[in-house]
C-alpha cells in the first residue's frame, strides 16, 4: 500500500510533521500533524482494523493514516526528554510504549468508535520498564527489554515484573525467534533465551571496548554490529 514511498519524521507545524515523499520521482505526496519531531522512526502498523503510523512527537504519540499522512489520533506521553524507543504491538489493538528519564511504561488499547473514530484508553502504567535508547521485544505474552540498563520482563496483561537482572547499561537488542541477542553498552555481544522465569544466558563475545548505543543489523547468518568508532561484521551458526 505503501510501497512506493520514503515516509520521514521531520517535525514542524502546519501539517507538517510526517512527510511522505514518492520514492522515484521524490515529488511530496503527504504531510500531516504540527508537532516537533523527537528520535524514534516512524512504525507501520495496524491497530483495531485500521493501518497506521505511529511516531513519537514532542510529548506525545501520533498515529497517521498512511496515505493521506493525517492524524487519526494521539496522546500525552513522556516529559521534556527524547523519546526514542519505538512502539511495541502486542495485540490487534494494543500497543506498548516505553521511556527513559523516569517516564517509564504504559499500554494502550485502540478501539473504532460507531462514528469511525478511534479510541485510545490507558490498560496500565508502569515504572517497571524505562528503556531510553533500545526497542522492547515481545514474545507469548511477555515484554522484555532494558529498564535503565538493566534487563526486565513484564507481563503484558497486567504490567507486572517477572524479573530484573544483568546490567548491560543502555545497549540494543534484537528477538530472532526465541532468542535475544543484546549488544550491551560496553561492547559485549549477548545471546539470550529469556523466559518468564529468567533471562537465560546462553553465551558472551566481547567485540568492542568502547561506548556501543548503535542498533544491531542481522541478514541470514551475518552480524552486522558498530559504535561510533569502528565496525565489525560476524558469521554465526543459524539454523
Amino acid at each position: 500500500m505503501i510501497s512506493n514511498r520514503v515516509i520521514v519524521s521531520a517535525g514542524g507545524r502546519d501539517e507538517r510533521s510526517l512527510l511522505m515523499w514518492h520514492l522515484d520521482s521524490g515529488q511530496l505526496l503527504a504531510s500531516g500533524g504540527s508537532s516537533s519531531a523527537e528520535y524514534s522512526s516512524p512504525y507501520l502498523t495496524e491497530l483495531a482494523g485500521v493501518p497506521q503510523i505511529l511516531q513519537f512527537n514532542h510529548r506525545e504519540i501520533t498515529s497517521h493514516d498512511p496515505v493521506t499522512a493525517q492524524v487519526l489520533w494521539n496522546r500525552p506521553f513522556g516529559v521534556h526528554f527524547p523519546l526514542v524507543a519505538n512502539p511495541v504491538r502486542i495485540s490487534s489493538n494494543r500497543v506498548f510504549l516505553s521511556a527513559g528519564y523516569g517516564v517509564g511504561a504504559e499500554l494502550l488499547e485502540i478501539s473504532k468508535a460507531p462514528s469511525g473514530a478511534l479510541e485510545v484508553r490507558s490498560i496500565w502504567t508502569s515504572k517497571r520498564l524505562k528503556a531510553k535508547f533500545s526497542n522492547p521485544v515481545f514474545r507469548d505474552g511477555f515484554i522484555y527489554g532494558l529498564d535503565d540498563g538493566i534487563l526486565a520482563c513484564l507481563d503484558a496483561k497486567d504490567g507486572s515484573q517477572r524479573w530484573k537482572e544483568g546490567r548491560h547499561g543502555h545497549g540494543q537488542g534484537l528477538l530472532i525467534g526465541e532468542l535475544y541477542l543484546l549488544m550491551a553498552e560496553h561492547g559485549e555481544l549477548v545471546l539470550l533465551h529469556p523466559t518468564p522465569d529468567g533471562p537465560g544466558e546462553l553465551a558472551r563475545l566481547k567485540v568492542f571496548s568502547d561506548k556501543t548505543w548503535n542498533p544491531i543489523a542481522l541478514a541470514g547468518d551475518l552480524l552486522l554490529v558498530r559504535n561510533d568508532r569502528e565496525a565489525a561484521c560476524y558469521r554465526l551458526p543459524v539454523r
